[in-house]
């Protein structure tokens, strides 16, 4: 609604997508998130994303992590006056656990630059999809505006938020992450069935 404040200037009534002072032609200025390497480096797992609003494009730097990619070089200034070179462009799907239940987001238009070292997701880009982060009972999720879906969980650390993926883990351990996700939601241990490994499929770019 109008009472949202746009991620770009501050403002409420409009979104970020909206912003008169976002527009940029195509292949204008990106925008790349630096955090303190202290704050993040830490936070350098395979399976941690950091869900960043200052970051105007999805990161990774993982290359085996994308698929359907192409090739795409440029180079990208930072916030600090660094340079990352990014050399590859695709898809990366992500497999989750939301309030139990495992959940694939697939993300498109990810970059990948060996120099990031974290992976990342623009917090911009989601909002422009209608993908809002929210607080409900005492958790924070980034949800789907048009259906309220929960899309991911999200834990802050050192003042970065974060969401965690499965990566590649074993059916044990994504079972593991289930029951634990099932415990800290208060639901009984015997209620943990085959639905609660029901993949919830969600796109955004």
């Amino acid at each position: 609604g109008g009472d949202r404040a746009c991620w770009g200037c501050g403002k409420e009534g409009h979104m970020k997508r909206d912003c008169p002072g976002e527009k940029t032609p195509k292949g204008g200025k990106v925008t790349l998130a630096v955090s303190s390497a202290c704050t993040t480096r830490g936070l350098a797992d395979d399976g941690v994303w950091i869900l960043d609003s200052g970051s105007s494009v999805h990161l990774v730097n993982d290359e085996s992590l994308l698929r359907d990619t192409v090739d795409y070089v440029d180079s990208w200034s930072t916030a600090n006056g660094g340079m990352h070179s990014v050399t590859k462009r695709g898809a990366v799907e992500l497999r989750t656990v939301v309030d139990g239940s495992e959940s694939r987001v697939d993300l498109t238009n990810v970059y990948y630059s060996k120099g990031v070292i974290n992976n990342i997701i623009s917090y911009g880009l989601l909002e422009e999809k209608g993908v809002y982060l929210t607080r409900l009972n005492k958790k924070s999720y980034v949800i789907r505006e048009s259906d309220e879906r929960r899309i991911f969980e999200v834990r802050r650390a050192n003042g970065v938020l974060l969401m965690d993926t499965l990566g590649g883990c074993g059916k044990q351990e994504r079972v593991n992450a289930v029951m634990a996700a099932v415990e800290s939601g208060g639901i009984s241990a015997d209620a943990v069935t085959e639905c609660t490994l029901l993949e919830l499929h969600n796109r955004l770019g």
